[in-house]
């Protein structure tokens, strides 16, 4: 987890914004290994969030965890956060404006966690790297001396499930780049 403090500091950040009308609703909150050298960013929390607030754990991102495990790895071995830290109506893609209001929070996550790796879930997450069709495990270059990939959201398995040990396989190598 995010050490204690900043942990804390951070989520009361989250728990306090109203800088936008999804702000009124309930908040997420990313959750797993501060140490970890790799974060997985989804685009924002669904509404099945409610009862523990943290993001990524809705039926849809269960292929993801499949994998990892598959992969011989633990979902605790990594770090989850969303770029929009409140649910969406309708779990509908965020707007910009949204986005923008929430990046002082992902960017206090990446300051906190130092990843050298980020895996960008589906392809509203990674927009803003100019990536316009979905890859699967895509490399798109360094940010600020990360390696960034767009990688497909797992419930993009859920639909085409005939696909899972492609996305598997690809979610392998880069773990295996990473090396950790």
């Amino acid at each position: 987890m995010i050490m204690d403090i900043d942990k804390l500091i951070l989520q009361k950040e989250i728990e306090d914004c109203k800088k936008c009308k999804l702000g009124k609703g309930f908040k997420s909150f990313g959750w797993g290994d501060k140490d970890s050298s790799i974060i997985f960013i989804g685009s924002n929390p669904t509404q099945r969030i409610k009862e523990n607030r943290l993001c990524f754990q809705s039926n849809t991102i269960k292929p993801l965890f499949r994998a990892l495990l598959e992969l011989g790895y633990k979902s605790k071995d990594f770090y989850f956060t969303n770029k929009v830290k409140c649910p969406t109506p309708k779990n509908r893609v965020p707007m910009k404006k949204e986005t923008t209001l929430c990046e002082s929070f992902l960017q206090h996550e990446l300051d906190v966690v130092k990843p050298k790796i980020i895996i960008c879930l589906g392809k509203y997450t990674s927009v803003e790297y100019g990536i316009p069709k979905m890859y699967t495990g895509i490399y798109i270059g360094e940010h600020s001396e990360v390696k960034v990939y767009l990688f497909p959201h797992p419930s993009y398995i859920n639909r085409f499930p005939k696909n899972y040990e492609k996305f598997k396989k690809c979610l392998g190598v880069i773990l295996n780049n990473a090396k950790i």
